[in-house]
């Protein structure tokens, strides 16, 4: 997705930019040549920092039906990584979040800069927004496996994935009470 904040405003550090192909090619190709046959994938989306279009203050843009909508990035970077796995037939376990996405931290710091993280443990208390999560997320699964999408249909995506991971170590997500992740 885009990156604002460290990496500068608007900044495309996906899988799909140049350098962000390229270590994952390397990295996936590493997996294969030492006889890894399945890669898990760290928080393909992590904590929301970037994928879902925010404002400058982390607040989510909706579009004109009151729905979140991806980055402009979001769907090549993904078509990248599902292509570098289908090539070297490594297969695809992919984390979609991180606890991160609820861990009561909100800025984060590196020498000379500080910057604002995902933090959206909004995601996990308010039910209209869980509901905005869960509509554009069956709205890209359906894509993924729908055979005629001109983006994923060729990838077969069935072949390439193995398993899905919704979240890495929920029980660290102390944003929230536990039985709300």
């Amino acid at each position: 997705g885009e990156f604002p904040a460290i990496w500068g405003q608007g900044q495309h550090g996906g899988f799909s930019s140049i350098e962000g192909r390229q270590k994952l090619h390397q990295a996936i190709h590493q997996a294969k040549t030492d006889g890894i046959e399945a890669m898990r994938t760290m928080a393909l989306f992590a904590d929301l920092r970037s994928a879902i279009r925010q404002d400058s203050n982390g607040q989510f843009i909706l579009d004109g039906q009151g729905r979140f909508q991806w980055d402009t990035k979001v769907m090549s970077d993904l078509v990248a990584y599902f292509e570098e796995h289908k090539e070297a037939g490594v297969k695809a376990l992919p984390v979609l979040f991180d606890f991160r996405l609820a861990d009561g931290i909100s800025i984060e710091s590196v020498p000379g800069n500080s910057y604002k993280v995902g933090e959206h443990p909004e995601l996990f208390t308010d039910i209209t927004m869980q509901n905005k999560l869960l509509d554009l997320y069956a709205g890209l699964f359906e894509k993924f496996y729908d055979p005629n999408d001109p983006q994923f249909g060729q990838l077969n995506l069935r072949e390439v994935v193995t398993l899905w991971q919704v979240m890495n170590e929920p029980e660290s997500a102390t944003g929230v009470e536990f039985q709300l992740v």
